[in-house]
């Protein structure tokens, strides 16, 4: 599932799912599955509609787990008419006694025991349209369809209602001839009705188990689509409205290219036929999609004709593996199913845009959630407070995208095939992907499924550093700080990457934190100008700048320092240079200003700094005269076009020699009056 919120003529496009409706973010419990009485293997489901209401059938075969007298199903609706069950020792159909209570349909059937199978079999009519089953108008046009996520099916019929009890389906539809019925599972006929004429019953099945909220269709006046995939192995059949089919031609048009990829990257595609049906969603304001299973619906407002929402689709075939094929066995494991989902836009955005459109993808998603838990409560991905909020979708997703810088690229992919394997058409909880993970990798991950699934919040990092140089070379002492607080977690350990930035190269560490005040001393071949902590972004956490008094630059004479204050600044910070005295009475001067990628963004002026016995001082009226003789200040006031973050200042001092672009004085160049520091500034607007 997706979803996007409109406003007005323009829209806001949330990078993950909003509480819209009670009814359909939170999952009701099933007091059916709960008494655990019976493990259904099938239903046999007819619906047949008219302009009001609808009438149901429906069979349900089913194995005795507790014997009982009275046996219950999730039911909110009229009063069932009859109901018969199945008496497997005398191969005969009685007639069972009905008792309605609140969401529970009780069904008296006496004689049943342990292990027998049976059957129920029990019809109602005169059921209107609006929970679960929906009539809305689309394309100038009315649509019938359902949405029984996630615990709606129990308003249409007598169920288990659960996502731990799947069964496969016969899906039966009768409706008006001249309309098109767009159903899950495969076709089977669609046969027209002598009594009464004018009608046609539409057939489907799902020979792969099926949970109840997955069970759909809909039904209008559609156009339908017709491809194949996977090398014309696998039929694709979408349904569009008539008035848009060429905008959703084009909006669908990449599905085959979707399931190809997904194949290759988690296992073979799980069913026998696959596409889409547009519906009008109204219920989610037209804006979201559903994973139904071989057959998503996707809300007619995220039909544009541009693709604009393509990843909305892609994410709703991706479920087609992870969700549908591998199902929940409990819905507070539901991150299981929607973090690879909303993971899977990335996948699909790196596969159409590249590797840097999906880092900014991947970026707008972490955002999205932590910006989300600014103004909203905060809670565990596992057995979320709010399970249509981004933490489930947008944390769940980042969770998965850690995982990939942790064990690598080859190894990823690999698990989610070995995965996928493992429990393909069956249901999982959290513990069996951590367990699967930990058979695959040969090492226990406890520590990331509590720090990220079972506790809440995310990381945030405060950090300085220190460059020096002793006997064995150049190091930096890096200083981390986990400043986040309960009831967040409030020690994360997941490893972090780290670049050590030189003049002309870099090398790429690893920082593990073991305590929330930690120092951590790594070597390098070349004096350090700053470190960069996960520069692209692998970590769903905040990494601040924030100095605590450690001097920053490189072990140089006494006679060369530079500071900057107040640090962080936010409109202006004082630059002040201790400079050498060169051997002709003064030293030329530069001042110069970088972000982090090395790019310049400003150039101070650069007189040449006043020494003892030298002329001129006075001259200068933008400086002031710090200290007499040696140290200058110049105060630096970015551009209002400069955006807040970390600027890296240098400053040259070179008695009239070159420093062949250097950061750093040599002792030669010291000795003569020469030399180079560089200080980190944090701009904060």
């Amino acid at each position: 599932m997706r979803f996007i919120l409109f406003i007005c003529v323009t829209f806001v496009v949330f990078a993950g799912p909003l509480e819209i409706n009670a009814i359909t973010d939170t999952p009701e419990p099933s007091r059916a599955y709960e008494l655990g009485q019976i493990d259904v293997i099938d239903y046999d489901l007819e619906f047949e509609l008219d302009d009001s209401s609808f009438f149901w059938r429906v069979d349900i075969e089913f194995v005795v787990k507790a014997e009982d007298s009275i046996y219950y199903l999730d039911y909110i609706g009229t009063r069932p008419l009859i109901c018969y069950f199945f008496d497997p020792a005398s191969g005969l159909w009685l007639t069972a006694g009905i008792h309605h209570e609140d969401s529970l349909l009780g069904i008296e059937a006496r004689g049943l025991s342990v292990g027998d199978t049976s059957i129920f079999s029990t019809m109602g009519i005169d059921i209107p349209y609006g929970t679960g089953f929906y009539r809305d108008p689309g394309g100038g046009q009315n649509w019938i369809y359902t949405l029984f996520w996630p615990s709606l099916a129990r308003y249409a019929f007598p169920c288990v209602d659960h996502p731990g009890d799947r069964a496969t389906a016969t899906l039966k539809v009768t409706v008006p001839e001249g309309l098109i019925v767009a159903g899950g599972g495969s076709f089977v006929d669609s046969t027209a009705s002598t009594m009464p004429e004018g009608l046609v019953t539409w057939t489907f099945r799902y020979d792969q188990p099926v949970c109840t909220y997955n069970i759909s269709f809909s039904a209008g006046n559609y156009a339908e689509i017709e491809t194949t995939a996977l090398g014309g192995a696998l039929p694709v059949k979408s349904y569009a409205y008539p008035s848009r089919l060429t905008q959703t031609q084009y909006d669908f048009g990449r599905i085959p290219e979707m399931i190809a990829l997904w194949d290759s990257l988690f296992g073979p595609y799980p069913f026998a036929t696959v596409g889409c049906a547009v519906v009008p969603m109204d219920v989610w304001g037209g804006a979201g999609g559903m994973e139904h299973q071989t057959l998503p619906q996707i809300g007619d407002m995220l039909i544009t004709g541009s693709r604009t929402y393509e990843e909305f689709v892609a994410h709703e075939l991706a479920h087609q593996w992870f969700g549908d094929c591998i199902g929940i066995a409990d819905w507070a494991d539901f991150w299981l199913n929607e973090g690879i989902a909303v993971y899977s836009e990335v996948l699909w955005v790196a596969h159409t845009d590249g590797a840097g459109a999906a880092r900014t993808y991947m970026n707008s998603e972490e955002s999205y959630y932590k910006t989300w838990t600014r103004t909203n409560a905060d809670f565990p991905v596992y057995n979320p407070a709010s399970f249509l909020s981004p933490i489930p979708y947008n944390k769940g997703a980042c969770w998965w995208h850690m995982l990939r810088w942790q064990i690598g690229d080859d190894d990823f992919f690999a698990f989610l095939r070995y995965y996928f394997d493992r429990f393909a058409f069956k249901t999982v909880v959290t513990d069996s992907l951590k367990f699967a993970l930990e058979d695959f990798t040969g090492r226990g991950w406890d520590d990331f499924f509590r720090q990220w699934i079972y506790e809440q919040g995310y990381p945030e990092f405060l950090y300085d550093e220190r460059v020096g140089r002793d006997s064995l070379g150049w190091f930096v002492d890096v200083n981390l700080r986990q400043a986040q607080v309960a009831p967040s977690c409030t020690l994360f350990t997941t490893p972090l990457p780290l670049e050590l930035v030189m003049h002309d190269s870099s090398i790429a560490v690893v920082f593990t934190p073991t305590s929330r005040f930690q120092w951590e001393r790594f070597r390098a071949p070349d004096s350090i100008e700053y470190v960069l902590f996960d520069r692209l972004n692998y970590i769903c956490g905040d990494f601040t700048f924030e100095p605590v008094g450690i001097e920053e630059t490189p072990d140089l004479p006494a006679a060369f320092s530079l500071s900057a204050h107040p640090n962080p600044f936010n409109s202006a910070v004082t630059i002040a240079l201790d400079a050498p005295v060169g051997a002709h009475g003064r030293a030329p001067l530069q001042i110069e200003i970088f972000d982090v990628n090395g790019r310049m963004v400003a150039q101070l002026p650069s007189p040449s700094v006043p020494l003892p016995g030298g002329e001129g001082g006075d001259s200068f009226s933008h400086w002031e005269k710090v200290a007499e003789g040696r140290m200058r200040a110049i105060i630096w006031q970015p551009s209002p076009s400069l955006p807040s973050g970390v600027y890296l200042v240098r400053a040259r001092v070179d008695d009239h020699r070159s420093l062949s672009g250097g950061y750093r004085a040599e002792p030669r160049q010291a000795e003569a009056g020469g030399g180079a520091a560089v200080k980190r500034v944090v701009y904060l607007k």
